[in-house]
């Protein structure tokens, strides 16, 4: 059961300038997509580990922060995981 979802889009810009200082474009790279979760499992789960892979509503992230907390009847999770947009990662 997920407690908390946060969902924030990435990307690299760099501002070009023209010889007065006044921006004239934009250069966009690396877009991409990170979610936070934070939930709760009753049932046992694979492990999670910074590094691994997530799938995500058929979208496979790749995990850079976990935190899991374990305990007889549940596990507690929290992660933090990104997908480039151009990037394709298999589970």
């Amino acid at each position: 059961m997920r407690d908390s979802y946060d969902k924030e889009t990435t990307a690299d810009i760099e501002h070009i300038r023209d010889e007065d200082n006044n921006e004239v474009t934009a250069l966009v790279s690396n877009p991409g997509m990170r979610i936070t979760l934070d939930g709760v499992c009753t049932s046992t789960q694979a492990a999670l580990l910074k590094g691994g892979t997530v799938s995500i509503n058929s979208l496979v992230y790749l995990v850079e922060a976990a935190t899991v907390r374990h305990s007889k009847l549940a596990t507690r999770f929290s992660l933090t995981c990104y997908k480039p947009t151009a990037a394709s990662y298999s589970s």
